[in-house]
């Protein structure tokens, strides 16, 4: 076998690939990852980015100790009624 008849072939029989092969499957790696980015959610998407201005922080702050106290006075009644 010549040097000639082994060009663009591996010592294991497979045909080289050209430089426009190897742009082909750079290409279509990124398309395919730009997809899957694309459908993926975005961190930011799992906090709340909305602002809340004083008066309604103020509200929060004092209703949710009595909206604890009510949930855990309601745990408490179904659990004595579903023991019945």
């Amino acid at each position: 076998m010549s040097s000639r008849d082994s060009f663009g072939v591996r010592p294991d029989g497979r045909k080289k690939k050209s430089g426009s092969a190897y742009k082909k499957e750079r290409e279509a790696k990124k398309a395919k990852e730009a997809e899957v980015i694309e459908k993926t959610k975005k961190l930011d998407t799992f906090f709340c980015t909305e602002k809340i201005d004083a008066g309604k922080l103020k509200a929060i702050q004092t209703l949710q100790p009595i909206m604890n106290k009510l949930y855990s006075e309601l745990k408490f009644k179904i659990k004595s009624y579903a023991a019945r």
